[in-house]
């Protein structure tokens, strides 16, 4: 199996308070790793790390053997290979579902707009199919 992830030695603090200390670690191609522990011990901070939505104080982070430095580039190309599933629902309050579904496929993805309404539709279906049934 090839390595998706490795971390080494990534740290994080928030003033005197230290989040990550010396966090190594690699995930390889199939394999769940599941990251748990009791609230305020950096699992959210290391995540939000590994997509460059929180910056981190040192260590390295290696995304398919690809050094992830925060230049525009390498983040978004990054960020279009994985995805980060928050424990709040951080949708953008003025748009409805379906366009808050839409939004990284059309800014990310750089799909069409129509083709990424039809992709949302048909993930949201599922979920809100009485929606869809409506007459």
């Amino acid at each position: 199996m090839s390595e998706i992830l490795r971390i080494e030695n990534l740290k994080k603090s928030f003033g005197e308070n230290v989040v990550l200390k010396d966090i190594s670690m690699s995930v390889n191609e199939r394999e769940v790793v599941v990251i748990m522990g009791p609230s305020g011990t950096g699992k959210s901070t290391l995540l939000r790390s590994i997509n460059f939505l929180e910056r981190y104080d040192s260590g390295k982070i290696f995304f398919k053997g690809q050094l992830l430095t925060p230049d525009p580039f390498t983040v978004r190309s990054a960020r279009m290979k994985m995805a980060f599933v928050s424990q709040s629902y951080n949708l953008f309050p003025h748009m409805n579902a379906l366009k808050n579904v839409m939004y990284p496929l059309v800014k990310i993805k750089k799909i069409e707009k129509e083709r990424s309404k039809e992709i949302a539709t048909l993930w949201l279906k599922p979920h809100i199919s009485h929606i869809f049934d409506q007459k």
